[in-house]
């Protein structure tokens, strides 16, 4: 059967709104998809911005702590440098110290070597140059590692008190070791020379360590 005219224009008109519909449909699920796209492309951008400023924040906690770590540094290199000047500086005058303790005590020592070889060897120095022998030696003769040893720091003292002290200029007699008379000098002394009130005590000790 024919249609007729007003038919054909309702179908027509039917397959244009459903035609429109589709295009629409297809519109929308595009611009929806790209939507979907642009919310996802969004996070993902937002993500890395956030995370770019993470890395930014570190990076510059890491720049700040290298800078504190060379500053720290630069104060430690400082320091040690320091404190090895004031090292050299204690060393030196550690050296200078016990150089002096050494010139101190080398007096003391032979001060002490005739004073104890004096009560040693029986002999009791008085002023006035008075020389008293009281009882009998302790030092014992036959052993002869001891009395070599006392020999030895008598000859210090007399070589110290003679050369160092003076004493032999005062007295007279040189205080080298190297003499090959030393011990007729010696005993000579003991017996010749008198206490001399205005000799010093380095002298006054070194008549004491020719007469021991």
């Amino acid at each position: 059967p024919k249609l007729s005219s007003s038919a054909k224009g309702s179908a027509t008109h039917l397959s244009n709104n459903h035609g429109n519909d589709s295009s629409s449909s297809i519109v929308d699920q595009t611009i929806s998809n790209t939507l979907r796209q642009t919310h996802l492309q969004t996070a993902n951008l937002s993500a890395l911005i956030k995370h770019a400023a993470s890395l930014r924040l570190a990076l510059h906690a890491s720049l700040n702590i290298g800078n504190d770590v060379s500053r720290r540094h630069a104060d430690l290199l400082r320091h040690s440098g320091e404190l090895s000047a004031a090292a050299e500086r204690l060393q030196a005058e550690e050296q200078v110290l016990t150089r002096r303790a050494e010139e101190i005590g080398m007096p003391l020592k032979h001060y002490d070597a005739v004073d104890r070889i004096g009560v040693l060897v029986g002999v009791l120095f008085k002023e006035g140059g008075r020389v008293v022998v009281r009882g009998i030696a302790k030092l014992h003769v036959d052993n002869m590692e001891e009395f070599v040893e006392v020999l030895g720091q008598i000859d210090d003292a007399v070589e110290f008190f003679g050369d160092s002290g003076g004493g032999a200029e005062i007295f007279g007699r040189p205080g080298s070791r190297s003499a090959g008379d030393r011990g007729a000098r010696r005993e000579k002394l003991a017996k010749e020379q008198a206490f001399d009130s205005m000799a010093s005590g380095s002298a006054e000790y070194y008549r004491r360590a020719c007469a021991l």
